[in-house]
């Protein structure tokens, strides 16, 4: 942030953009510490353009990949198989969810989210 790892001297009436009230640019009188702080600025100016880069990049790729009928998110533990006799076995009422749960390797709020 700034070079000798420190703000400038208190005795300069600015609000830094660490403190919790900085809500306007920094007013101050003074080469160094000026050119200091303008160039933090810039350098968040420049970080927020590459976030945006880095937002477009990614959402485009996305498009692209769900474009090609790429899957997105978490597997599924079950397969189509599983899911349809756990719902089977859970719907018989004869086992508990825990049961059904224990059976096949995953959590009784797996077996309960089927549909």
């Amino acid at each position: 942030m700034w070079s000798n790892s420190r703000p400038p001297s208190s005795s300069v009436p600015c609000r830094y953009p660490t403190s919790p009230n900085f809500s306007t640019l920094i007013e101050l009188r003074g080469g160094e510490r000026a050119a200091r702080i303008s160039g933090d600025f810039f350098n968040c100016g420049l970080a927020e353009f590459e976030r945006h880069l880095i937002v477009a990049h990614t959402s485009e790729g996305r498009k692209r990949a769900k474009g090609r009928g790429v899957l997105f998110g978490r597997p599924c533990k079950l397969t189509p198989h599983q899911r349809r006799e756990a719902i089977a076995r859970r719907d018989g009422g004869d086992e508990t969810l825990t049961d059904i749960a224990r059976s096949y390797n995953v959590s009784h709020s797996t077996i309960s989210r089927l549909r």
